[in-house]
């Protein structure tokens, strides 16, 4: 993998995906509307991806072909010098609902 620049960007998070919908990860497992089982934090399709889980199927049923748990805006992306597809390390400002 090619690490991109080290930058650093806060974003809100507006939606889920791009696998799994359903997939809120950055919630604490008991709330997640589905793949509870997964620690929060985890999303489901890097888990399928890296370790086979859920027999390494989204929630759809079709075969997890990256671990992409979080789709950038395209001004995120720019900012942090992503071109296309990348790795992030994302940490999540957790809020208490």
């Amino acid at each position: 993998m090619r690490a991109g620049p080290a930058r650093c960007e806060t974003a809100p998070v507006w939606d889920v995906g791009p696998w799994n919908i359903h997939d809120e990860h950055w919630n604490p497992s008991f709330v997640r509307e589905m793949f509870k089982d997964l620690p929060q934090g985890l999303p489901a399709s890097q888990a399928a991806y890296e370790s086979g889980y859920n027999d390494g199927l989204d929630g759809f049923a079709r075969r997890v072909l990256n671990p992409a748990g979080i789709d950038l805006a395209d001004g995120t992306s720019h900012y942090v010098g992503l071109n296309d597809n990348g790795w992030v390390t994302v940490t999540y400002l957790w809020t208490v609902t």
